[in-house]
Protein backbone atom coordinates (compact mmCIF):
# COMPACT_ATOMS: atom_id res chain seq x y z
CA UNK A 1 0.00 0.00 0.00
CA UNK A 2 1.24 3.55 -0.36
CA UNK A 3 2.30 5.37 2.52
CA UNK A 4 0.16 8.51 1.90
CA UNK A 5 -3.38 5.82 1.39
CA UNK A 6 -1.55 4.06 4.73
CA UNK A 7 -1.96 6.95 6.84
CA UNK A 8 -5.13 8.19 5.33
CA UNK A 9 -7.28 4.42 6.23
CA UNK A 10 -5.39 3.86 9.67
CA UNK A 11 -5.99 7.68 10.78
CA UNK A 12 -9.75 6.72 9.33
CA UNK A 13 -10.41 4.17 11.58
CA UNK A 14 -11.03 6.32 14.51
CA UNK A 15 -12.44 5.08 17.99
CA UNK A 16 -14.48 1.52 18.53
CA UNK A 17 -17.82 2.50 18.12
CA UNK A 18 -20.49 0.44 20.55
CA UNK A 19 -23.77 1.41 19.82
CA UNK A 20 -26.88 0.22 22.38
CA UNK A 21 -28.97 -2.40 22.37
CA UNK A 22 -32.27 -1.17 19.96
CA UNK A 23 -35.64 -0.45 22.03
CA UNK A 24 -39.10 -1.53 21.04
CA UNK A 25 -40.96 -4.91 21.79
CA UNK A 26 -41.29 -6.17 25.31
CA UNK A 27 -41.22 -10.09 25.64
CA UNK A 28 -39.32 -11.33 22.99
CA UNK A 29 -39.37 -14.65 20.74
CA UNK A 30 -39.73 -18.18 21.58
CA UNK A 31 -43.18 -20.21 22.70
CA UNK A 32 -44.48 -19.89 25.95
CA UNK A 33 -43.61 -21.47 29.28
CA UNK A 34 -46.52 -23.21 31.41
CA UNK A 35 -48.54 -20.58 29.46
CA UNK A 36 -46.51 -17.33 31.49
CA UNK A 37 -43.14 -16.92 30.37
CA UNK A 38 -41.45 -17.21 26.95
CA UNK A 39 -38.45 -19.63 27.48
CA UNK A 40 -36.63 -17.00 24.85
CA UNK A 41 -36.55 -13.33 25.78
CA UNK A 42 -34.28 -10.85 24.48
CA UNK A 43 -32.79 -7.95 26.23
CA UNK A 44 -30.83 -6.15 23.53
CA UNK A 45 -28.20 -5.96 20.71
CA UNK A 46 -25.03 -4.26 20.38
CA UNK A 47 -22.80 -3.60 17.46
CA UNK A 48 -19.35 -2.40 17.31
CA UNK A 49 -17.75 -1.01 14.30
CA UNK A 50 -13.74 -0.55 14.59
CA UNK A 51 -13.41 2.10 11.70
CA UNK A 52 -16.74 4.26 11.26
CA UNK A 53 -14.88 6.94 8.57
CA UNK A 54 -13.24 4.96 5.58
CA UNK A 55 -11.89 5.28 1.99
CA UNK A 56 -13.90 3.80 -0.62
CA UNK A 57 -12.96 -0.08 -0.57
CA UNK A 58 -12.08 -0.47 2.44
CA UNK A 59 -13.29 -3.50 4.89
CA UNK A 60 -14.65 -3.11 7.81
CA UNK A 61 -14.72 -5.60 10.40
CA UNK A 62 -18.66 -5.55 12.44
CA UNK A 63 -19.30 -7.54 15.23
CA UNK A 64 -22.66 -8.23 17.24
CA UNK A 65 -24.26 -8.78 20.58
CA UNK A 66 -26.89 -10.58 21.35
CA UNK A 67 -28.02 -10.05 25.47
CA UNK A 68 -30.51 -12.73 25.85
CA UNK A 69 -33.27 -12.43 29.66
CA UNK A 70 -32.38 -14.34 32.61
CA UNK A 71 -33.30 -17.96 32.28
CA UNK A 72 -33.85 -17.42 28.62
CA UNK A 73 -33.69 -20.76 26.76
CA UNK A 74 -34.16 -22.28 23.37
CA UNK A 75 -32.72 -18.70 21.46
CA UNK A 76 -30.94 -18.65 18.34
CA UNK A 77 -28.54 -15.86 19.70
CA UNK A 78 -27.41 -14.60 15.85
CA UNK A 79 -28.20 -11.56 13.84
CA UNK A 80 -29.23 -10.70 10.18
CA UNK A 81 -27.39 -7.81 8.80
CA UNK A 82 -28.10 -5.16 6.38
CA UNK A 83 -26.94 -1.37 5.08
CA UNK A 84 -29.20 1.59 3.66
CA UNK A 85 -28.03 2.15 0.57
CA UNK A 86 -28.46 -1.52 0.18
CA UNK A 87 -24.95 -3.85 -1.15
CA UNK A 88 -22.35 -3.05 1.32
CA UNK A 89 -22.48 -5.95 3.67
CA UNK A 90 -20.47 -8.89 2.66
CA UNK A 91 -18.98 -11.81 4.63
CA UNK A 92 -21.59 -12.53 6.86
CA UNK A 93 -22.06 -14.81 10.00
CA UNK A 94 -24.08 -15.09 13.12
CA UNK A 95 -22.84 -12.24 15.06
CA UNK A 96 -20.01 -10.74 12.59
CA UNK A 97 -19.87 -9.16 9.29
CA UNK A 98 -17.61 -7.00 6.79
CA UNK A 99 -18.71 -3.56 5.55
CA UNK A 100 -17.13 -2.30 2.02
CA UNK A 101 -18.64 -0.48 -0.53
CA UNK A 102 -16.89 1.36 -3.37
CA UNK A 103 -19.39 4.11 -3.92
CA UNK A 104 -19.03 7.19 -1.40
CA UNK A 105 -21.74 8.04 0.99
CA UNK A 106 -23.31 7.16 4.46
CA UNK A 107 -24.16 4.27 5.34
CA UNK A 108 -26.38 2.80 8.43
CA UNK A 109 -25.66 -0.79 9.09
CA UNK A 110 -28.43 -2.79 11.51
CA UNK A 111 -28.06 -5.93 13.26
CA UNK A 112 -31.33 -7.08 14.25
CA UNK A 113 -31.86 -9.91 16.90
CA UNK A 114 -33.40 -13.77 14.66
CA UNK A 115 -35.62 -13.85 17.79
CA UNK A 116 -36.87 -10.74 18.40
CA UNK A 117 -36.98 -8.50 15.44
CA UNK A 118 -37.89 -5.73 17.38
CA UNK A 119 -34.21 -5.86 18.59
CA UNK A 120 -31.69 -4.41 16.84
CA UNK A 121 -29.00 -1.89 16.97
CA UNK A 122 -27.29 0.74 14.05
CA UNK A 123 -23.95 2.38 13.48
CA UNK A 124 -23.34 4.86 10.49
CA UNK A 125 -20.61 4.57 8.46
CA UNK A 126 -19.21 7.36 6.36
CA UNK A 127 -17.31 6.30 2.95
CA UNK A 128 -15.09 9.68 2.29
CA UNK A 129 -14.14 10.78 -1.45
CA UNK A 130 -10.48 10.22 -1.66
CA UNK A 131 -7.97 13.07 -0.39
CA UNK A 132 -5.65 15.09 -2.38
CA UNK A 133 -3.33 15.51 0.85
CA UNK A 134 0.11 14.29 1.00
CA UNK A 135 0.48 14.35 -2.56
CA UNK A 136 3.53 16.15 -3.69
CA UNK A 137 2.94 19.67 -5.23
CA UNK A 138 6.40 19.99 -6.84
CA UNK A 139 7.66 22.27 -4.18
CA UNK A 140 10.75 20.74 -2.39
CA UNK A 141 12.50 22.82 0.61
CA UNK A 142 15.58 21.18 2.23
CA UNK A 143 16.87 21.58 5.92
CA UNK A 144 19.63 19.73 7.86
CA UNK A 145 21.89 20.45 10.97
CA UNK A 146 20.75 22.51 14.02
CA UNK A 147 17.32 24.72 14.06
CA UNK A 148 17.82 27.18 16.89
CA UNK A 149 14.44 29.59 16.17
CA UNK A 150 11.02 28.90 15.48
CA UNK A 151 10.19 27.24 11.81
CA UNK A 152 7.25 26.63 10.24
CA UNK A 153 7.49 23.87 7.63
CA UNK A 154 4.82 24.43 4.93
CA UNK A 155 1.79 22.33 4.10
CA UNK A 156 -0.68 21.46 1.00
CA UNK A 157 1.85 19.16 -0.49
CA UNK A 158 5.34 20.84 0.05
CA UNK A 159 8.05 18.37 0.53
CA UNK A 160 10.54 18.68 3.40
CA UNK A 161 13.60 17.42 2.12
CA UNK A 162 15.87 16.31 4.97
CA UNK A 163 19.48 15.59 3.65
CA UNK A 164 21.28 14.89 6.85
CA UNK A 165 19.64 14.91 10.42
CA UNK A 166 18.09 17.80 12.00
CA UNK A 167 18.24 18.90 15.91
CA UNK A 168 15.32 21.44 17.43
CA UNK A 169 17.45 23.15 19.93
CA UNK A 170 16.23 24.70 23.00
CA UNK A 171 13.47 27.47 22.48
CA UNK A 172 13.08 26.60 19.28
CA UNK A 173 9.45 25.31 17.90
CA UNK A 174 9.07 23.82 14.40
CA UNK A 175 5.60 23.38 13.42
CA UNK A 176 4.53 21.18 10.25
CA UNK A 177 1.63 22.23 8.46
CA UNK A 178 -1.43 19.75 7.28
CA UNK A 179 -0.81 18.32 4.38
CA UNK A 180 3.27 18.16 4.45
CA UNK A 181 5.37 15.39 3.33
CA UNK A 182 8.55 15.87 5.49
CA UNK A 183 11.20 13.27 3.30
CA UNK A 184 14.31 12.14 5.39
CA UNK A 185 16.92 10.32 4.04
CA UNK A 186 18.08 6.93 5.37
CA UNK A 187 19.46 6.21 8.43
CA UNK A 188 18.80 10.56 9.51
CA UNK A 189 16.84 11.37 12.11
CA UNK A 190 14.46 14.81 13.13
CA UNK A 191 16.07 15.45 16.73
CA UNK A 192 14.24 17.41 19.61
CA UNK A 193 17.15 18.10 22.20
CA UNK A 194 15.42 20.61 25.24
CA UNK A 195 17.76 22.13 28.02
CA UNK A 196 17.30 20.52 31.17
CA UNK A 197 19.17 22.77 33.00
CA UNK A 198 17.41 25.80 32.10
CA UNK A 199 14.77 24.50 31.85
CA UNK A 200 14.14 25.29 28.21
CA UNK A 201 11.91 23.60 26.11
CA UNK A 202 12.55 22.40 22.26
CA UNK A 203 9.19 21.15 20.38
CA UNK A 204 8.22 19.57 17.25
CA UNK A 205 4.59 19.79 16.22
CA UNK A 206 2.91 17.91 13.56
CA UNK A 207 0.27 20.36 13.16
CA UNK A 208 -2.44 17.99 11.25
CA UNK A 209 -6.01 18.91 11.60
CA UNK A 210 -8.31 15.79 10.33
CA UNK A 211 -8.53 12.54 8.40
CA UNK A 212 -8.08 14.64 5.54
CA UNK A 213 -5.42 16.89 6.31
CA UNK A 214 -2.60 14.92 8.10
CA UNK A 215 1.05 15.24 8.33
CA UNK A 216 3.46 12.82 6.85
CA UNK A 217 6.82 11.58 7.90
CA UNK A 218 8.64 9.41 5.40
CA UNK A 219 11.54 7.89 3.97
CA UNK A 220 12.81 10.50 1.09
CA UNK A 221 13.66 6.99 -1.26
CA UNK A 222 10.71 4.38 -0.63
CA UNK A 223 11.89 0.75 0.64
CA UNK A 224 14.46 3.09 2.34
CA UNK A 225 14.02 3.36 5.95
CA UNK A 226 14.72 6.54 8.05
CA UNK A 227 16.13 6.89 11.87
CA UNK A 228 13.39 8.13 13.33
CA UNK A 229 11.85 10.98 15.56
CA UNK A 230 13.93 11.20 18.85
CA UNK A 231 13.32 13.37 22.37
CA UNK A 232 16.49 13.32 23.63
CA UNK A 233 15.48 14.48 27.47
CA UNK A 234 12.48 15.35 29.52
CA UNK A 235 12.31 19.19 27.67
CA UNK A 236 12.02 17.76 24.60
CA UNK A 237 8.41 17.98 23.42
CA UNK A 238 6.59 16.34 20.81
CA UNK A 239 3.00 16.97 19.85
CA UNK A 240 1.54 14.95 17.13
CA UNK A 241 -1.52 15.95 15.67
CA UNK A 242 -3.23 13.78 12.21
CA UNK A 243 -0.13 12.90 11.36
CA UNK A 244 1.74 9.52 10.45
CA UNK A 245 5.36 8.22 11.07
CA UNK A 246 6.35 5.47 8.31
CA UNK A 247 8.92 3.46 7.67
CA UNK A 248 11.53 4.35 10.88
CA UNK A 249 13.77 2.96 13.02
CA UNK A 250 16.77 2.91 14.82
CA UNK A 251 19.12 0.07 13.26
CA UNK A 252 20.21 -1.42 16.56
CA UNK A 253 18.91 0.89 19.26
CA UNK A 254 16.24 1.73 21.47
CA UNK A 255 14.52 -1.87 19.98
CA UNK A 256 14.62 -0.05 16.43
CA UNK A 257 11.49 2.19 17.03
CA UNK A 258 10.24 4.90 15.14
CA UNK A 259 9.95 7.36 17.79
CA UNK A 260 12.32 7.42 20.95
CA UNK A 261 11.59 9.98 23.37
CA UNK A 262 13.18 10.42 27.19
CA UNK A 263 11.71 11.59 30.53
CA UNK A 264 12.43 12.62 33.66
CA UNK A 265 14.88 9.25 34.97
CA UNK A 266 13.53 6.01 36.34
CA UNK A 267 11.39 5.69 38.94
CA UNK A 268 10.75 9.22 39.23
CA UNK A 269 7.57 10.63 38.89
CA UNK A 270 5.82 10.58 34.84
CA UNK A 271 6.24 13.65 32.95
CA UNK A 272 4.36 13.76 29.56
CA UNK A 273 6.57 14.83 27.01
CA UNK A 274 4.69 13.27 23.69
CA UNK A 275 1.18 13.65 22.24
CA UNK A 276 -0.47 11.61 20.16
CA UNK A 277 -3.28 12.93 19.10
CA UNK A 278 -4.62 10.77 16.12
CA UNK A 279 -0.62 9.41 15.32
CA UNK A 280 -0.09 6.41 13.41
CA UNK A 281 2.88 4.50 13.46
CA UNK A 282 3.16 2.28 10.00
CA UNK A 283 5.93 -0.32 9.08
CA UNK A 284 8.75 0.47 11.99
CA UNK A 285 11.60 -1.35 11.72
CA UNK A 286 11.04 -2.36 15.23
CA UNK A 287 9.00 -1.69 17.68
CA UNK A 288 6.54 1.52 17.39
CA UNK A 289 7.57 4.27 20.21
CA UNK A 290 9.98 3.62 22.89
CA UNK A 291 9.15 5.80 26.01
CA UNK A 292 12.07 5.26 28.30
CA UNK A 293 12.83 6.98 32.20
CA UNK A 294 9.01 7.34 32.69
CA UNK A 295 8.42 9.57 29.81
CA UNK A 296 4.18 9.43 29.43
CA UNK A 297 2.14 10.85 26.98
CA UNK A 298 -0.06 14.09 27.71
CA UNK A 299 -3.05 14.12 28.98
CA UNK A 300 -4.79 15.58 25.75
CA UNK A 301 -3.60 12.52 23.67
CA UNK A 302 -6.27 10.46 21.61
CA UNK A 303 -5.92 7.83 19.95
CA UNK A 304 -2.52 5.86 18.80
CA UNK A 305 -1.92 3.51 15.90
CA UNK A 306 0.75 1.32 15.16
CA UNK A 307 0.49 -1.28 12.25
CA UNK A 308 3.29 -3.40 10.51
CA UNK A 309 5.27 -3.54 13.94
CA UNK A 310 8.08 -6.08 14.01
CA UNK A 311 8.32 -6.06 18.30
CA UNK A 312 5.90 -4.77 20.45
CA UNK A 313 4.25 -1.43 19.28
CA UNK A 314 4.65 0.72 22.46
CA UNK A 315 7.28 0.22 25.49
CA UNK A 316 7.44 2.10 28.40
CA UNK A 317 7.54 2.07 32.09
CA UNK A 318 4.44 0.70 34.30
CA UNK A 319 4.35 4.38 36.18
CA UNK A 320 3.64 6.18 33.07
CA UNK A 321 1.59 3.43 31.87
CA UNK A 322 -1.41 5.15 32.27
CA UNK A 323 -1.05 7.80 30.30
CA UNK A 324 -1.33 5.28 27.46
CA UNK A 325 -4.05 6.82 25.36
CA UNK A 326 -6.64 4.58 23.20
CA UNK A 327 -4.68 2.17 21.24
CA UNK A 328 -5.77 -0.06 17.73
CA UNK A 329 -2.35 -2.68 16.47
CA UNK A 330 -2.81 -3.87 13.20
CA UNK A 331 -0.70 -6.76 11.40
CA UNK A 332 1.84 -6.61 13.81
CA UNK A 333 4.29 -9.63 15.41
CA UNK A 334 2.91 -7.98 19.15
CA UNK A 335 -0.47 -6.81 20.29
CA UNK A 336 0.86 -5.58 23.51
CA UNK A 337 2.52 -2.57 25.23
CA UNK A 338 6.20 -4.09 26.89
CA UNK A 339 6.38 -2.78 30.46
CA UNK A 340 10.34 -2.04 30.61
CA UNK A 341 12.03 -4.22 33.32
CA UNK A 342 14.78 -1.27 33.71
CA UNK A 343 12.32 -0.12 36.44
CA UNK A 344 9.13 -2.48 36.84
CA UNK A 345 7.81 -1.83 40.18
CA UNK A 346 4.94 0.76 41.21
CA UNK A 347 6.25 3.40 43.70
CA UNK A 348 2.97 5.47 43.66
CA UNK A 349 -0.29 5.70 43.25
CA UNK A 350 -0.34 4.36 39.09
CA UNK A 351 -3.81 3.64 37.28
CA UNK A 352 -3.50 1.08 34.48
CA UNK A 353 -6.36 1.28 31.72
CA UNK A 354 -8.15 -1.13 29.31
CA UNK A 355 -6.48 0.91 26.10
CA UNK A 356 -4.38 -1.84 25.20
CA UNK A 357 -3.05 -5.06 26.91
CA UNK A 358 0.23 -4.87 28.65
CA UNK A 359 3.25 -7.39 28.38
CA UNK A 360 5.60 -8.28 31.76
CA UNK A 361 8.62 -9.54 31.13
CA UNK A 362 10.05 -8.73 34.83
CA UNK A 363 8.20 -9.18 38.57
CA UNK A 364 6.58 -6.54 39.90
CA UNK A 365 6.25 -4.94 43.07
CA UNK A 366 3.21 -2.58 44.17
CA UNK A 367 4.77 -0.47 47.13
CA UNK A 368 7.29 1.49 48.64
CA UNK A 369 10.15 0.41 51.37
CA UNK A 370 8.96 2.63 53.79
CA UNK A 371 7.02 1.19 56.05
CA UNK A 372 3.72 2.94 56.83
CA UNK A 373 3.44 4.01 53.26
CA UNK A 374 0.64 3.22 51.01
CA UNK A 375 0.48 2.60 47.13
CA UNK A 376 -2.06 1.69 45.26
CA UNK A 377 -2.08 0.07 41.69
CA UNK A 378 -5.56 0.55 39.99
CA UNK A 379 -6.78 -1.60 37.41
CA UNK A 380 -9.50 -0.18 35.06
CA UNK A 381 -12.47 -2.25 33.70
CA UNK A 382 -11.03 -3.79 30.29
CA UNK A 383 -7.36 -4.05 31.61
CA UNK A 384 -5.14 -7.23 30.49
CA UNK A 385 -2.01 -7.61 31.89
CA UNK A 386 0.21 -10.74 30.33
CA UNK A 387 2.61 -12.34 32.33
CA UNK A 388 5.84 -13.78 30.70
CA UNK A 389 6.05 -17.53 31.41
CA UNK A 390 8.57 -18.48 33.93
CA UNK A 391 8.86 -19.12 38.02
CA UNK A 392 8.52 -15.62 40.06
CA UNK A 393 7.20 -13.73 37.34
CA UNK A 394 4.94 -12.77 39.97
CA UNK A 395 2.88 -9.37 40.57
CA UNK A 396 3.24 -8.67 44.71
CA UNK A 397 1.55 -6.32 46.47
CA UNK A 398 3.44 -4.66 49.53
CA UNK A 399 5.90 -6.41 52.53
CA UNK A 400 5.00 -6.96 56.02
CA UNK A 401 8.71 -5.32 56.62
CA UNK A 402 8.04 -2.40 54.21
CA UNK A 403 5.38 0.10 53.04
CA UNK A 404 1.60 -1.47 51.99
CA UNK A 405 0.69 -1.98 48.73
CA UNK A 406 -2.98 -2.08 47.36
CA UNK A 407 -4.38 -3.57 44.32
CA UNK A 408 -8.09 -2.06 43.13
CA UNK A 409 -8.96 -3.94 40.37
CA UNK A 410 -12.65 -4.04 39.49
CA UNK A 411 -14.32 -4.68 36.00
CA UNK A 412 -17.95 -5.42 35.02
CA UNK A 413 -19.92 -7.60 33.21
CA UNK A 414 -18.87 -6.01 30.44
CA UNK A 415 -15.64 -4.98 31.02
CA UNK A 416 -13.70 -7.69 32.87
CA UNK A 417 -10.03 -7.67 34.25
CA UNK A 418 -7.61 -10.20 32.73
CA UNK A 419 -4.48 -11.57 34.58
CA UNK A 420 -3.07 -14.05 32.24
CA UNK A 421 -0.12 -15.66 30.31
CA UNK A 422 1.34 -14.00 27.50
CA UNK A 423 2.36 -17.27 25.85
CA UNK A 424 0.65 -17.45 22.59
CA UNK A 425 0.71 -20.22 19.27
CA UNK A 426 0.42 -16.60 17.13
CA UNK A 427 3.95 -15.44 18.14
CA UNK A 428 7.07 -16.53 16.53
CA UNK A 429 7.89 -19.95 18.09
CA UNK A 430 5.37 -19.20 19.96
CA UNK A 431 3.24 -22.00 22.47
CA UNK A 432 -0.15 -22.21 23.75
CA UNK A 433 -1.01 -20.62 27.70
CA UNK A 434 -0.93 -23.11 30.03
CA UNK A 435 -1.18 -23.69 33.63
CA UNK A 436 1.64 -22.19 35.34
CA UNK A 437 3.10 -20.34 33.04
CA UNK A 438 3.30 -17.51 35.51
CA UNK A 439 3.29 -17.58 39.58
CA UNK A 440 0.04 -15.07 40.10
CA UNK A 441 -0.52 -12.45 42.71
CA UNK A 442 0.95 -12.35 45.89
CA UNK A 443 -0.91 -9.82 48.51
CA UNK A 444 1.10 -9.78 51.40
CA UNK A 445 0.70 -6.28 52.77
CA UNK A 446 -2.25 -5.27 51.01
CA UNK A 447 -5.25 -4.93 53.43
CA UNK A 448 -8.27 -3.04 51.94
CA UNK A 449 -7.65 -4.38 48.43
CA UNK A 450 -10.59 -5.24 46.16
CA UNK A 451 -10.91 -7.38 42.97
CA UNK A 452 -14.36 -7.67 41.22
CA UNK A 453 -14.92 -9.33 37.61
CA UNK A 454 -11.81 -10.28 37.54
CA UNK A 455 -9.97 -13.12 35.68
CA UNK A 456 -6.90 -14.97 36.80
CA UNK A 457 -5.43 -17.88 34.77
CA UNK A 458 -2.73 -19.88 33.85
CA UNK A 459 -0.78 -19.23 36.88
CA UNK A 460 0.49 -21.17 39.86
CA UNK A 461 4.43 -21.42 38.96
CA UNK A 462 6.85 -21.12 41.60
CA UNK A 463 6.58 -18.18 43.92
CA UNK A 464 9.01 -18.47 46.25
CA UNK A 465 6.71 -18.54 49.39
CA UNK A 466 6.40 -20.56 52.09
CA UNK A 467 4.04 -19.83 54.61
CA UNK A 468 2.59 -21.51 57.66
CA UNK A 469 -0.81 -21.96 56.90
CA UNK A 470 -3.09 -25.44 56.60
CA UNK A 471 -3.03 -26.14 53.17
CA UNK A 472 -3.40 -29.87 52.30
CA UNK A 473 0.05 -31.92 53.65
CA UNK A 474 2.22 -31.79 50.79
CA UNK A 475 1.18 -28.73 48.87
CA UNK A 476 3.51 -25.48 48.11
CA UNK A 477 1.99 -22.22 48.67
CA UNK A 478 1.75 -21.90 44.97
CA UNK A 479 -1.73 -20.67 43.65
CA UNK A 480 -3.32 -17.90 41.27
CA UNK A 481 -3.76 -15.89 44.37
CA UNK A 482 -1.91 -15.63 47.58
CA UNK A 483 -3.49 -13.89 50.09
CA UNK A 484 -1.75 -12.99 53.52
CA UNK A 485 -4.04 -10.26 55.25
CA UNK A 486 -7.45 -11.32 56.41
CA UNK A 487 -9.46 -9.94 53.46
CA UNK A 488 -12.73 -7.73 53.89
CA UNK A 489 -15.96 -9.23 52.79
CA UNK A 490 -16.06 -7.96 49.80
CA UNK A 491 -12.45 -8.48 48.59
CA UNK A 492 -13.31 -10.83 45.48
CA UNK A 493 -16.84 -10.89 43.92
CA UNK A 494 -18.13 -11.88 40.69
CA UNK A 495 -14.27 -13.36 39.76
CA UNK A 496 -12.79 -16.43 37.98
CA UNK A 497 -9.68 -18.74 38.30
CA UNK A 498 -8.49 -20.96 36.27
CA UNK A 499 -6.04 -23.05 34.10
CA UNK A 500 -3.92 -23.33 37.54
CA UNK A 501 -1.53 -25.35 38.61
CA UNK A 502 -1.88 -25.06 42.12
CA UNK A 503 -4.02 -23.63 44.77
CA UNK A 504 -6.52 -21.27 43.43
CA UNK A 505 -6.70 -18.91 46.40
CA UNK A 506 -3.88 -19.87 48.79
CA UNK A 507 -5.24 -18.73 52.47
CA UNK A 508 -1.55 -17.72 54.57
CA UNK A 509 -3.36 -15.18 56.95
CA UNK A 510 -3.83 -16.12 60.91
CA UNK A 511 -7.24 -16.57 62.34
CA UNK A 512 -8.57 -18.46 65.73
CA UNK A 513 -9.91 -21.04 62.63
CA UNK A 514 -8.97 -22.90 59.78
CA UNK A 515 -11.57 -21.83 57.36
CA UNK A 516 -12.64 -17.73 58.17
CA UNK A 517 -13.42 -16.05 55.68
CA UNK A 518 -14.41 -18.34 52.84
CA UNK A 519 -13.66 -15.60 50.11
CA UNK A 520 -14.22 -18.56 47.13
CA UNK A 521 -18.02 -18.49 47.90
CA UNK A 522 -19.50 -16.93 45.38
CA UNK A 523 -16.75 -16.62 42.74
CA UNK A 524 -15.95 -19.20 39.69
CA UNK A 525 -12.72 -21.53 39.51
CA UNK A 526 -12.17 -24.11 36.25
CA UNK A 527 -9.13 -26.52 35.74
CA UNK A 528 -7.77 -25.73 38.88
CA UNK A 529 -5.73 -28.46 40.32
CA UNK A 530 -5.43 -27.83 44.06
CA UNK A 531 -8.04 -26.30 46.51
CA UNK A 532 -9.90 -23.24 45.74
CA UNK A 533 -9.28 -21.87 48.73
CA UNK A 534 -6.23 -23.53 50.78
CA UNK A 535 -7.26 -23.53 54.85
CA UNK A 536 -5.57 -20.16 56.42
CA UNK A 537 -3.34 -20.78 59.33
CA UNK A 538 -4.36 -20.98 62.81
CA UNK A 539 -3.42 -19.06 65.89
CA UNK A 540 -1.54 -21.85 67.61
CA UNK A 541 -1.09 -24.00 64.68
CA UNK A 542 -2.89 -26.37 62.51
CA UNK A 543 -3.47 -29.64 65.11
CA UNK A 544 -3.07 -31.79 62.24
CA UNK A 545 -6.06 -30.32 60.50
CA UNK A 546 -4.62 -29.50 57.13
CA UNK A 547 -7.05 -28.80 53.67
CA UNK A 548 -9.21 -26.92 51.92
CA UNK A 549 -12.24 -24.19 52.68
CA UNK A 550 -13.56 -25.56 48.98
Amino acid sequence: MDVRRLVAVVLGTGLMVVTACGGGGGGGGGTPDSGTQAKCTIEGVSLTALVTSVLPGTEVDLGANVKQGPNATGCNGTVTWASNPAGAITGTQPLAAKFQTSTPGTYTVTATSVDDVTKLASVQITVRQPSSCGTPNGTVVTHSGNITGDETWAGNGVTHSVTSSVRIKPGATVTVEACAIVAVAAGQEIGVEGDTTGNVAAKLVAAGTDVDHFVTFEPAVQGQTWAGIRGYNVQSLVEMHWAGVLSAGYGGAYRNSAIVMAGPGLNQPPVGVLTADNLVVGNPVGGGLLLDGEAAFTPDSTYLGVTGAQDHPLAMHILAAGSIPFTQVQNSVYTDALMLASAPNVIQDTTLTGHIPLYFEAQVKVGQTTPGTTTTLTVEGGAVLRFAPGNDIRMYFGNSSEGAGVLTAIGDVDTPIVFTSAASAALPNGTAPAPGDWAGLLLLNSYGSQLAYVTIEYAGASNGWVSANCRPSGSSDNAALLVADIPAANFLTNSTIQNVSGHGIDATWVASVVNDPDVAAGNTFTNVTGCKQTFNAKTGGCSGNFGCTE
